[in-house]
């Protein structure tokens, strides 16, 4: 079977939920398999040295759906300032310090972009846990979309018979 990657669970409603929960989904990689995977390990909050390891087939699931989508910048200034110091330094003394340090300063801003999603099975437990966005965790969430069609479909927009 395909071992998939786990993401820590942020939330869920399981009685037994304590911290540090993870999920991982499995999915058929040959034909000797029969199912797809969803499983979920977690710590026991009443006794820390117990583990549950739950599976869920992928028929299971009855809602998943991205609940949040986080963005945030990193603005990224000071390295570029003191190595435009230093270089000035090195090429015109004084007066190049201070250009190159102008030069150097200019502000950049990244922005990283995270996604949490919610999935909830047919016994009415649910969990959430949060993907960040880089190749792996994209190709995941396509699995998610090719896997869960019918919560990933996006409303088709009516068209105006008027226009």
């Amino acid at each position: 079977m395909n071992m998939g990657e786990k993401f820590t669970i942020l939330s869920s409603n399981h009685e037994s939920y304590a911290i540090n929960g993870l999920i991982e989904f499995r999915y058929k990689a040959t034909l000797f398999d029969t199912k797809d995977l969803i499983t979920l390990l977690f710590q026991d909050k009443n006794k820390m040295l117990k583990i549950y390891n739950f599976s869920y087939s992928f028929s299971e699931v009855t809602n998943f759906k991205e609940v949040d989508e986080e963005i945030s910048e990193i603005n990224k200034t000071a390295a570029g300032t003191v190595g435009g110091a230093i270089l000035g330094t090195v090429v015109a003394g004084p007066f190049g310090a201070l250009v190159g340090g102008m030069a150097g300063g200019n502000k950049k801003k990244d922005k990283k972009k995270s996604s949490t999603f919610a999935i909830e099975f047919n016994n009415k437990e649910w969990v959430m846990f949060k993907l960040k966005n880089n190749l792996s965790n994209r190709i995941h969430i396509k699995n998610f979309e090719l896997h869960f069609p019918q919560f990933f479909a996006e409303e088709k927009k009516q068209e105006n018979p008027f226009q």
